[in-house]
């Protein structure tokens, strides 16, 4: 077993030298190596050193070195820039206590702030179709599984991280997962689809294989 130990003025100066994106992406890969340890050493043996890239330096985001040398991973939110845009003022213009509607990315999302205060309200927001809405997670998950697979690397880059999700129910993550897996071909990187909300749900999916999700006691089941 190893121990990884960081006081208090360490991580004080960790949160303030370091860019947002930065701790994210370290987190979110914590967050998921947590769960999938035993799978990542299954692959690659045991693993002993993890170097995050970042300023230019990366692809991948994340170096770790094991007993079969070392490996990428890459890690991206899924997250659609018009969603993104639409929590952001949301937020800045809505009291913190309010309860407010999520956008579907598979509808028309607005833009100016007046009709964004409109749809951020429960009886206001339009409904989507969750058909509709499965395919179009499915498909911005393609577009970055590949754009991934696409860079030129300083390592191979063996895992993907698509973390975030958390507005997404378990039975949407389910389709999305499914979606994925089918797209993925017989080869490329490993996927992890990684989202916390009120419990963990994340996905392993390995080309060729049927997805693996763990619950929120990280115990594996097979679906």
């Amino acid at each position: 077993m190893s121990r990884l130990k960081f006081d208090t003025q360490t991580t004080r100066l960790f949160l303030q030298e370091h860019p947002r994106k930065t701790i994210t992406e370290i987190m979110a890969f914590l967050d998921s190596y947590k769960i999938w340890a035993s799978e990542f050493e299954r692959r690659h043996g045991r693993i002993f050193e993890m170097t995050h890239l970042s300023g230019g330096e990366d692809p991948p985001d994340v170096i770790l070195t094991s007993e079969q040398g070392p490996f990428g991973v890459e890690i991206t939110e899924l997250q659609d820039s018009k969603i993104g845009h639409f929590l952001h003022v949301s937020n800045k213009l809505m009291p913190k206590d309010t309860f407010r509607a999520l956008p579907n990315l598979s509808n028309r999302i607005p833009k100016r702030h007046e009709d964004i205060l409109i749809e951020s309200e429960p009886a206001s927001s339009p409904w989507g179709d969750a058909g509709n809405e499965a395919k179009a997670w499915t498909q911005l998950g393609i577009g970055r599984y590949q754009d991934k697979r696409r860079k030129t690397p300083l390592v191979p880059i063996s895992w993907v991280i698509m973390f975030g999700l958390a507005h997404l129910s378990h039975s949407l993550l389910y389709q999305v997962a499914w979606g994925l897996s089918r797209s993925m071909g017989r080869d490329g990187p490993w996927l992890i689809l990684h989202s916390i909300a009120y419990e963990t749900a994340s996905w392993l999916l390995v080309p060729g294989r049927k997805p693996i999700s763990v619950n929120h006691n990280q115990n594996h089941r097979i679906l």
